[in-house]
């Protein structure tokens, strides 16, 4: 198994250090994903604001990253993502699109608020995988394995 990647991604510099574990207090930060692994599945745990600017691109800098160190089974956590705009949506459907192309498997978990309202609103909602819980996210990929 590879081990899990050496980052949180933050957005405007690392707001956390590597080594310590500490956060930097920063203004203008609009995203940060911490990335841990659990049972063999990335889960990204975002916060903050999935729009145009660094929203994006972090999220597309993350993504990149997983699939190119190979990570099959990956998780967007957007419970604490609290906007989303076209950009961000873009980003998003962009992200699952590469999984795919890379036979990757990306899924949402914990979609809500204006994200959920937004997504359904664009009909993009039942073209993702998406789960309420981290319980169900894990066990979906276990059942989706060849047996």
């Amino acid at each position: 198994m590879i081990p899990p990647p050496r980052w949180p991604f933050r957005a405007l510099d690392a707001l956390r250090q590597p080594d310590t574990g500490q956060r930097k207090v920063s203004k203008g930060i609009t995203m940060e994903i911490d990335v841990r692994e659990v049972e063999g599945v990335i889960i990204l745990d975002m916060e903050g604001r999935l729009t145009a600017g660094t929203g994006d691109r972090v999220l597309r800098e993350a993504m990149n990253q997983l699939v190119a160190d190979d990570w099959k089974k990956i998780v967007l956590n957007l419970s604490e993502v609290r906007k989303i705009d076209s950009a961000g949506i873009g980003e998003l459907m962009a992200s699952v699109k590469l999984a795919r192309r890379f036979s990757c498997d990306a899924r949402l978990l914990n979609v809500k608020g204006q994200v959920l309202q937004i997504l359904e609103l664009s009909q993009l909602l039942p073209l993702l995988n998406v789960y309420q819980n981290e319980k169900e996210a894990l066990a979906s990929f276990k059942t989706s394995e060849p047996s």
